[in-house]
């Protein structure tokens, strides 16, 4: 049967090897340029360097050959993938000793995350995000015979996937947790689980002492910034924390929702099975205090290492690229519904293949939707440039700004999409502009974001007097040699969602 016949290591890799693209071919399909990959794409910019992510420069310069960043997309994102799907094999050895079909699906959700799609929609800084998780993956998996060494080869590995992406810290985290769970499930020896958690917890320590002695200096103000350990600052760290799940709430409606109720209420039952069954044992009561407190701080900071870190900086960030430890914390789910279901019957395991089939079929929605985003964006983009050639007024002008919107903006062709599967709005996340300067500057227009309060103010005084250019999605106003591009707030027709 299917739950019980072993894979060989060729049948195991080619398993996720094949998943693992499946995954990201969408985006690969969608070939779209996000938010930021606009203005590296034209500059052949880099940057990352001042973002503490030196890993990322290292990349491009050795896959592009030059001291520039190039867009040479999908290469870095296939090769990204090629090593998850060996990461993924590698966690799959480690947690079980002779893996299935249906084991393997246990470790999927470390890419199978709806919003670890919004980082993957990145050509540029998608793969390293990948990579990240990857080298955290063999961070955890790193096993030496010599206590020194494992620990400092493994506090390597983090420390470079910290300097892919500083968020990867929350997966590790995330899989520590589902460690200390998945040996206190085991009944492992307390003192072990003990040394264990010591050892990783020294890991992450020598990880970021290695990590800010690189790139601590390098780094700008606003990435070096941490709310302050006082009473303020930690109530800060809980409003940021609430917002986080009420968003998360918010868009984990229909079967999302349904599929994500059930695989809690089954992580509840195996936990409170294990504090049950560890009450009832002949430990001395320190120790079984001790198994009770570890299952529910593990369970605790597995939860709260959804956005983790992300909670502790001034420059708070709620987008779903920033939910990076919701895939270690995924994977926790799925290794505690399948101990669960496999105690009832090994072929109730099989039901796992239900929210894998959910995340894939998520991952092509929103890959058709960054399509109808493109068409548009381009649409507009085009209309925008024939109205600036075709008046000499505007064609001559020296500088035009892009207004960014304070609304969201209506996206005719998605909005049914967004409005069935309201995750799919999180994760797209492109809701203030319809055309980007950058989008300008390959048609040789000089264009920057309105940000100046003096052009701002100059702009909110000629939008009294009518506009130069009147279009259903936007304005353009001119003044002296500047310009101005204002989206308008537009209404889907009657009878489509808003």
């Amino acid at each position: 049967m299917i739950w019980t016949v072993s894979l060989t290591p060729r049948q195991r890799f080619g398993f996720f090897l094949v998943m693992s693209l499946l995954f990201v071919f969408p985006l690969i399909l969608a070939d779209y340029s996000y938010i930021d990959d606009n203005w590296r794409l034209f500059e052949a910019g880099t940057g990352w360097l001042a973002e503490g992510r030196f890993m990322m420069e290292l990349l491009y310069n050795g896959l592009s050959f030059t001291a520039a960043a190039p867009n040479i997309f999908p290469l870095p994102l296939l090769i990204a993938t090629l090593c998850m799907a060996l990461a993924l094999n590698r966690l799959s050895l480690d947690y079980f000793d002779q893996p299935t079909v249906v084991d393997c699906l246990v470790v999927l959700p470390l890419l199978y995350t709806p919003f670890l799609l919004q980082a993957l929609s990145y050509q540029y800084d998608g793969a390293g995000v990948l990579l990240g998780i990857v080298l955290v993956v063999y961070s955890i998996t790193f096993r030496h015979r010599l206590l020194f060494l494992r620990v400092l080869l493994s506090a390597v590995l983090l420390a470079l996937a910290l300097g892919f992406y500083q968020l990867t810290i929350n997966v590790f985290v995330g899989l520590c947790c589902i460690e200390v769970l998945r040996a206190l499930l085991d009944r492992v020896a307390l003192k072990d689980i003990l040394q264990a958690l010591a050892r990783r917890l020294l890991q992450m320590l020598f990880a970021a002492l290695l990590y800010f002695l690189c790139v601590f200096l390098f780094m700008s103000h606003e990435r070096t910034s941490l709310l302050p350990l006082n009473a303020e600052g930690l109530a800060t760290v809980a409003s940021n924390f609430l917002e986080i799940n009420r968003t998360v709430a918010q868009v984990l409606e229909g079967g999302a929702g349904w599929m994500t109720l059930v695989l809690l209420v089954l992580c509840a039952i195996c936990l409170l099975k294990v504090i049950v069954h560890v009450a009832a044992s002949d430990e001395g009561g320190v120790a079984r205090m001790l198994r009770v407190c570890l299952i529910i701080g593990a369970a605790f900071v597995l939860f709260f290492s959804l956005s983790g870190a992300g909670l502790f900086f001034r420059d708070f960030n709620d987008g779903a690229r920033t939910l990076l430890g919701a895939t270690a914390l995924l994977l926790g789910l799925f290794c505690l519904t399948h101990r669960l279901l496999r105690e009832i019957h090994p072929a109730l395991n099989c039901l796992l293949i239900v929210p894998v089939l959910y995340m894939l079929s998520f991952s092509y929605a929103y890959g058709r939707l960054l399509v109808v985003q493109k068409e548009f964006e381009n649409s507009m983009t085009l209309e925008v440039v024939h109205d600036i050639d075709r008046h000499v007024a505007l064609r001559n002008l020296k500088m035009i700004y892009v207004q960014p919107s304070d609304f969201d903006l209506w996206l005719p062709g998605g909005e049914r999409s967004m409005a069935l599967i309201p995750a799919l709005k999180y994760v797209r996340n492109i809701n203030d502009y319809l055309v980007l300067p950058e989008s300008l500057q390959r048609f040789g227009i000089v264009s920057e974001w309105l940000q100046d309060p003096d052009e701002m103010a100059r702009l909110a005084g000629l939008q009294g007097s009518g506009p130069l250019i009147d279009r259903r999605f936007y304005a353009i106003y001119s003044a002296g040699d500047r310009g101005y591009i204002v989206f308008k707030h537009v209404q889907p027709p009657q009878g489509q969602p808003d």
